[in-house]
């Protein structure tokens, strides 16, 4: 992911509403930018599918998308909307060559209709220089796009890439003061490090795994005691956990 630091400096909208699509079964979630965008659903919602792999590369479109995603939610802080839009213009133009692909190689409908809904309100939010908005339309899009890599061969467990969009998801809803979503989220970060750990153990990453046992159980006790800004801090050196669990592969 090879991602630059982060600074989450404008806080998400508290009480996201979860929104009756489907893809929040998948693990999908798309975002609330006003007006008449789509309905927001909370990041790494529901149960993820498993997907079988197709045995092909990641397609460059696909990478292109999850390239994006990351580089908006650096950039939206420094109010970088020219770059911000050149990134969203890269977002449409790789679902456009990718979105036949996807079909063709198994992707199932609600994943990629929201990542769709994602695209529709980063172009929204986007457009009208909406930086919470915008940084949680292009988490909701890498949400799906996470997903979609289970159709191919990335040589690492996909929830690595779920813990990464769940990280980022913590420090939204931490800016937010939202405890409820906060908690939500590492619920989910919980489970999906269960399925990971011993493999990753295994692979001379027992640093990384007692780093993230450790930060896993201190977002838990901030989160009790309502110390978001502590969350949030702990949150984002999740992220970089997250980056030496995919070194490992």
């Amino acid at each position: 992911m090879n991602r630059s630091p982060r600074s989450f400096l404008t806080p998400v909208l508290a009480g996201l509403a979860v929104a009756g699509l489907a893809v929040a079964a998948e693990g999908c979630a798309s975002s609330s930018s006003g007006g008449t965008s789509p309905a927001p659903t909370v990041a790494g919602a529901g149960n993820p599918p498993t997907l079988t792999s197709t045995g092909k590369a990641v397609p460059a479109p696909l990478e292109e998308l999850e390239a994006q995603s990351e580089d908006i939610i650096d950039i939206v802080p420094g109010g970088a909307w020219d770059d911000i839009a050149a990134d969203v213009q890269k977002v449409d133009d790789a679902w456009g060559q990718y979105q036949a692909e996807a079909a063709d190689d198994g992707a199932p409908a609600t994943i990629s209709d929201g990542i769709a809904a994602s695209i529709a309100a980063l172009d929204l939010a986007a457009g009208a220089k909406q930086p919470t908005e915008t940084m949680q339309a292009a988490n909701d899009l890498s949400a799906g796009v996470v997903e979609l890599y289970g159709l191919y061969e990335i040589g690492r467990p996909v929830g690595i890439g779920r813990l990464d969009v769940i990280g980022r998801q913590i420090v939204f809803d931490a800016d937010a003061k939202d405890k409820a979503g906060v908690e939500a989220q590492l619920g989910k970060a919980r489970s999906e490090w269960s399925v990971i750990e011993a493999d990753l153990a295994g692979r001379d990453g027992q640093e990384v795994t007692d780093r993230t046992n450790g930060l896993l159980d201190a977002l838990a006790e901030q989160a009790a005691a309502g110390d978001f800004g502590a969350v949030a801090t702990d949150a984002r050196d999740f992220l970089e956990v997250v980056d030496a669990m995919e070194q490992l592969y």
